[in-house]
C-alpha cells in the first residue's frame, strides 16, 4: 500500500503538469505563436506575390523593324502601313477585307485625277486600275503609280534586283522587300539599307528591264552577273562568253521582273 506522502507527491506533480501547460514559459510561447507566425508568413507571401510586377522581356524581338502580314496582297498592306501608319493598320481589326476594298476604290478615283501626270511618266493608268480593282494582288505598276500619287519614293527589292520609284520629295524613302513569295516593309529609317541596295543590287528599268546586248561590254555583263549572283565562269573555270552571260541575265531578270 502506497504511503500518504507518496500519494500527495504524485498529485502535486500531476497538478503541476496541468498548470505548466498554461504557464508563461518559453516553450509554451513558441508553441502558441507558431500558428500566428505561419499565418503571418503566408499573408506576407501573398502580398509579395500580389505586389510583384510581372517580368518584362527587355530583349529585342526578332525583326522588330520589319512589318509583314499574312494572307493575300501583302504588297498592298506594306504600302498601306507606310502611308497610313502601323497604328491605323492595327485598329482595322477584323475589317481588313472591307478596308482594302474601300481604300483601293478611293485610290483609283485619286489616280484618275492625276492621269496626265501618270501619262507623262509613262505609267499605265488602266494597268494600275486593273491591279487595284480586279487583280487579287497589286504589283509593281500600282506601287509605281501610288508613289507618284503620294509623292513618296519607293525602293522595291526583289531578290538581287530592285525597282527605284523615285520622286522629287523630302519624305523618307519607303523600302519594301520581296523574299520568296512574301513581302515586308522596313519601319525604321531605310536610308542606309537603300544605299546598300542601290550600290550592290541590279536596278531594273520599269519599262525596259534589259537593254540590247550591243550596248554592253563583256565587263559590263560580268558586273551585272555579280550583282545578280550569276556565275561568270563555266565548269572548266574559263570566262563565259558575252552571249551566254547576257542570256543568263535575261532569264534571271525574267524571274524577278514584274510588268510596270
Amino acid at each position: 500500500m502506497r504511503s500518504r506522502s507518496s500519494t500527495l507527491s504524485t498529485l502535486s506533480e500531476h497538478t503541476f503538469d496541468e498548470w505548466n501547460e498554461y504557464m508563461f514559459t518559453s516553450a509554451n510561447l513558441i508553441r502558441q505563436t507558431r500558428f500566428i507566425n505561419e499565418d503571418s508568413t503566408r499573408i506576407t507571401k501573398r502580398k509579395e506575390q500580389k505586389n510583384r510586377k510581372p517580368k518584362v522581356n527587355t530583349a529585342a524581338a526578332p525583326n522588330e523593324e520589319w512589318f509583314s502580314t499574312r494572307g493575300r496582297d501583302q504588297l498592298f498592306w506594306c504600302f498601306y502601313v507606310a502611308i497610313e501608319g502601323i497604328v491605323k493598320y492595327n485598329m482595322i481589326g477584323p475589317h481588313k477585307f472591307q478596308e482594302e476594298k474601300d481604300y483601293k476604290i478611293n485610290t483609283v478615283a485619286k489616280l484618275r485625277g492625276i492621269k496626265d501626270t501618270l501619262k507623262s511618266k509613262k505609267i499605265s493608268l488602266n494597268a494600275a486600275e486593273n491591279e487595284l480593282v480586279n487583280a487579287p494582288e497589286v504589283g509593281a505598276t500600282s506601287i509605281r503609280a501610288l508613289s507618284v500619287l503620294c509623292q513618296i519614293s519607293v525602293i522595291y527589292k526583289i531578290g538581287n534586283a530592285f525597282y527605284n520609284f523615285s520622286v522629287d520629295t523630302d519624305k523618307p524613302t519607303i523600302l519594301i522587300e520581296k523574299v520568296d513569295k512574301n513581302h515586308k516593309l522596313y519601319l525604321g529609317d531605310a536610308s542606309t539599307l537603300c544605299d546598300k541596295i542601290i550600290n550592290g543590287c541590279f536596278e531594273i528599268d520599269p519599262k525596259k528591264p534589259m537593254r540590247g546586248i550591243t550596248t554592253f561590254t563583256l565587263g559590263d555583263l560580268q558586273q551585272i552577273c555579280l550583282k545578280l549572283d550569276i556565275e561568270t565562269q563555266n565548269e572548266s573555270g574559263k570566262p563565259k562568253l558575252k552571249r551566254v552571260l547576257y542570256d543568263e541575265i535575261i532569264v534571271k531578270l525574267g524571274k524577278l521582273h514584274e510588268p510596270v
